[in-house]
């Protein structure tokens, strides 16, 4: 037994000894190099050389406590926890000094706050498994570089900014409420915090599914009106935040028949009538419409409508003469962003807002207000609408150099782009078309409207004017139009009219940055497959285009529009198709798969990344990648439920939030594109085309 512990004795001096002498130095004096009253600072995530990088010679290193610290071949110094060590040094086989060495840590203490830590530590992140600990307390913290359980160090907590870290997860969401109408979709966001932990996934559900669903990525679809809450939650369940969803349609057709009549006191009557009721809610305008099968005697002469915000204070209402056999009005709302309540009353009898017997249209609307507020005019068969945003040119023009814009105009590549060239592609009105002749004309959109001698309805009344009838437009002042009756003029108030101009000009290319791509261009398959003759595997893909854009209610045009430009009209490697076996380094049953809009085709490896996207998406033919991308880009883009980017300009330059969820950086994008798409419509027999052109604050 006694020579068995002599022989591991013995073996384990041989050992220490002649473990380190793996590294060696030059000849001279040792302390020329190393400073051995000083003591040596590493950081855990870091390594450190205790001679020198490029050093060479007879010197040779070990570690007296190789669970703090280990020393590579090399003379690299490995911490492997927090702690104090020596490293020993030896010179031709014999030591010659020792260095301490103290390993620390830095960062950030839970992504919260920062502490000063005794002994020289600085202690602001770790990975170590406490739950919590407070100002002034003394814990044992097992800490390696790893995370796992290794040596025990004794830390004191002097100063802590943020006072109690909490260590277990909690999970946060970006938005508190969504209004959605059914099949619209909103990506919401959850994060678990702290950063640190190393389980952050979330669990998604919906309280009711047949309002609306979530998957597995957080994106809500909406399904049937009503109300659902959306829950993120920690794995454990120990964290939960929820979102409420409203889905109701909006700015969509609402048909309501079942009404009641009322008397002026309040009270039910038993007589109930078949009033047909349709609203729709489109740019912030309101038209109403509708019939009654009420015989003379009870027929209505008046509709009163009521629109209530969050906190149902009555913000806007209004009393409007009608037909009520057959009936339609139309008005501006001109309200700011909000959810509202708007209901709807037909009177017989108008005494200033009160009527002497009304009836209630009994299932009020729940309806949406951005803060874009837009307004309609004519131009030739062209409908356009000028949106306003709240903002001057000058500080969209400031947000956009932030993020470093970039043009080819000067050549040699991309560069960034100077502030002026910027500012003229930014600047709607360097692209807007104006008719150079026609004039702009007032058309009556109520059964019955009263023109008076100024802009208010404490002025005269002069007469009435007809629905479709047309006058020449004089002046505008606070919502009133003043008009050309022939002998007279008057002023109509703009809730109950519209403003068109007339003009036989053809619309500039440049013009279609601002087409609204969200809707159906109204082709034929046949009209499209003539744009698309000969363009390789997009040949006689009409028919995909269509369904396209009728499923996901994005125009054909610009649909084929880009992606003849992604692909090289039809012969890129992606549009041909591409054999994927492998998607993120894993092997996968070999599929061909077609990307006809290059998404996911990132610079840094297109065609493999662009593969592994199309492979990922299912897009095994060139009709899936036609359909399928065309999902992708009304979610993200066209029709998303936040941002709405509906023109090429809104992708480009996004004006309701400026430089950010923007497609390119390129300042020409947009206008690029309007030559060719133009083109398109030149090719096609009829179209419908519709504008939506940016107005900004003048600025002060």
């Amino acid at each position: 037994m006694g020579k068995k512990i002599l022989l591991v004795i013995i073996t384990t001096v041989l050992f220490i000894f002649t473990a380190p002498l793996d590294v060696w130095a030059n000849e001279g004096d040792v302390a020329d190099y190393i400073n051995f009253d000083q003591k040596i600072y590493i950081d855990i995530m870091e390594e450190h050389f205790i001679i020198g990088e490029d050093y060479d010679g007879v010197l040779g290193f070990s570690s007296k406590d190789t669970k703090v610290l280990q020393v590579a071949s090399d003379g690299r110094l490995i911490p492997q926890a927090l702690g104090t060590t020596e490293v020993e040094v030896f010179k031709a086989g014999s030591s010659v000094g020792v260095v301490d060495v103290h390993v620390y840590l830095s960062g950030d203490v839970n992504g919260d706050g920062r502490a000063n830590v005794s002994d020289a530590i600085k202690i602001l992140r770790y990975d170590a498994q406490l739950e919590s600990f407070t100002k002034g307390q003394r814990i044992a913290a097992d800490i390696t570089k790893s995370g796992s359980v290794g040596i025990s160090d004794a830390i004191k907590i002097l100063q802590m900014d943020a006072g109690l870290v909490d260590r277990k997860p909690r999970v946060s969401l970006d938005s508190s409420l969504s209004l959605l109408q059914p099949n619209d979709f909103v990506q919401l966001n959850a994060k678990v915090l702290p950063d640190s932990k190393s389980d952050t996934k979330v669990e998604w559900a919906s309280s009711d599914e047949t309002v609306a669903e979530v998957d597995s990525n957080g994106m809500v679809t909406a399904i049937s009106p009503g109300r659902a809450k959306i829950k993120a939650s920690t794995q454990d369940g120990s964290s939960v935040a929820t979102t409420e969803i409203i889905v109701d349609w909006l700015e969509m057709e609402n048909s309501y028949t079942r009404s009641f009549l009322y008397d002026e006191q309040d009270e039910h009557k038993d007589e109930q009538h078949n009033v047909s009721y349709e609203f729709e809610i489109k740019d912030n305008r309101v038209t109403i419409k509708g019939s009654s099968d009420v015989d003379d005697e009870s027929k209505y002469q008046y509709l009163y409508y009521q629109v209530k915000d969050a906190a149902g204070k009555v913000v806007k209402a209004n009393t409007v003469p009608i037909d009520f056999s057959e009936y339609e009005t139309s008005f501006n709302l001109f309200l700011s962003e909000g959810i509202y309540d708007f209901n709807v009353y037909f009177g017989k009898e108008e005494n200033g807002d009160d009527l002497e017997e009304w009836l209630e249209i009994t299932s009020p609307s729940i309806i949406k207000i951005s803060d874009e507020i837009s307004f309609a005019v004519g131009l030739d068969d062209h409908n356009v609408v000028y949106t306003k945003y709240n903002m001057t040119l000058e500080e969209i023009l400031d947000k956009q150099m932030a993020v470093n814009p970039q043009t080819d105009l000067y050549g040699g590549g991309w560069k960034s782009a100077k502030r002026e060239d910027v500012e003229y592609y930014l600047n709607p009105e360097n692209f807007n078309f104006y008719p150079e002749e026609g004039i702009d004309q007032i058309v009556v959109n109520a059964s019955s409207l009263n023109v008076r001698r100024g802009p208010s309805t404490s002025y005269d009344r002069i007469t009435s004017v007809s629905r479709g009838a047309t006058y020449e437009f004089v002046d505008f002042s606070d919502g009133w139009y003043k008009i050309n009756l022939g002998s007279r003029k008057g002023w109509v108030h703009g809730d109950f009219v519209l403003r068109s101009a007339v003009s036989s000009n053809d619309v500039p290319d440049h013009m279609f940055q601002f087409l609204i791509l969200s809707g159906s261009a109204e082709v034929e398959a046949e009209e499209l497959d003539r744009i698309l003759n000969n363009k390789g595997t997009l040949h006689g893909t009409g028919n995909a285009f269509i369904a396209a854009g009728k499923e996901h209610n994005v125009n054909e045009l610009y649909l084929i529009s880009h992606a003849l430009l992604e692909t090289g009209n039809g012969t890129s490697d992606l549009a041909e198709g591409i054999l994927v076996d492998e998607v993120d380094g894993k092997e996968v049953e070999p599929k061909v798969v077609y990307n006809m809009y290059g998404i996911g085709a990132k610079d840094r490896d297109p065609h493999r990344l662009g593969a592994e996207y199309a492979y990922e998406a299912g897009w095994f033919t060139p009709e899936d990648a036609i359909i399928g991308g065309a999902r992708f880009i009304s979610r993200m883009y066209v029709n998303h439920p936040t941002y709405k980017q509906d023109t090429l300009y809104k992708m480009r330059w996004n004006p309701a939030t400026p430089a950010t969820h923007q497609y390119a950086t390129d300042i020409g994008w947009a206008v690029k594109q309007t030559s060719n798409i133009k083109s398109y419509y030149d090719q096609l027999d009829t179209y419908v085309l519709r504008f939506d052109i940016p107005k900004y604050l003048e600025e002060k």
